[in-house]
């Protein structure tokens, strides 16, 4: 299946952006509000660790999808902490 696929499933393909790198992802969380402080920092370790070991274990990135709107350098950075990856598409 190529860009713009049909279907609801093929929209949210489509639509999806490159993924949140952890220090995005920190500074993002500085204007949200969990149950309790503890919670964000807990909250932001997690999330580092999975993005990174996922980041390190891709093997083909696919930012080719019908919905151009995703951030160039987003994707070039979401790139550079792919250290496994033999395909790339855009």
């Amino acid at each position: 299946m190529g860009p713009n696929r049909a279907g609801v499933h093929g929209k949210l393909q489509d639509a999806r952006r490159p993924p949140i790198l952890p220090d995005d992802f920190e500074r993002d969380m500085e204007t949200k509000a969990l149950t309790n402080g503890k919670d964000k920092e807990v909250v932001i370790k997690l999330q580092r660790e999975v993005a990174t070991t996922v980041l390190g274990g891709v093997e083909s990135l696919d930012f080719s999808s019908g919905d151009r709107h995703h951030d160039s350098t987003q994707c070039t950075r979401v790139r550079s902490r792919a250290k496994s990856v033999r395909e790339r598409r855009e």
